[in-house]
């Protein structure tokens, strides 16, 4: 029980962090893209930036919500009701669409990762940064497994 509570009470604080900090998201990643390239590629419009960074925290925390706070990957797992799987497969399906190809996809990806890491670290309870991070972190494992399986697929 206690664990629940400190893990529902680290949603809580994630979903605050985020949903106001998704500005700061848009810069820190659309930095990460202008520094090694991406953006040669994309969209420098930050408009199309928010809209990727608003789906992606979305997803974070309905899946999170689904998952009552647990985004562990299980062995055999059926993520066919993850909001993070169902994130990953939609995206996978429109970039493929456009041509880009996947490990352009994936290495940007990673930069958005990062991006969310890099927020979690800003928080200034070193405990909560971390189940933050490590939330955060198998969000983008569950994505990156669901846009993997949907491309090679």
């Amino acid at each position: 029980m206690e664990r629940e509570h400190a893990t529902a009470a680290i949603a809580e604080k994630l979903e605050r962090l985020l949903v106001p900090g998704e500005q700061w998201l848009m810069h820190r990643v659309l930095e990460y893209a202008q520094e090694y390239g991406y953006t040669a590629y994309a969209s420098t419009l930050e408009e199309a930036w928010r809209l990727s960074i608003n789906g992606l925290t979305g997803a974070l925390i309905e899946s999170a919500r689904v998952n009552a706070n647990d985004l562990e990957l299980r062995c055999e797992a059926d993520w066919s009701e993850d909001p993070a799987a169902h994130f990953g497969v939609e995206e996978a399906r429109k970039h493929r669409a456009r041509g880009i190809p996947f490990e352009m996809f994936l290495s940007l990806m990673k930069y958005y990762s990062q991006a969310y890491v890099d927020l979690c670290k800003t928080l200034p309870d070193r405990e909560d940064a971390s189940a933050c991070e490590r939330a955060v972190t198998r969000y983008f494992d569950r994505v990156e497994i669901a846009f993997s399986s949907e491309w090679a697929g």
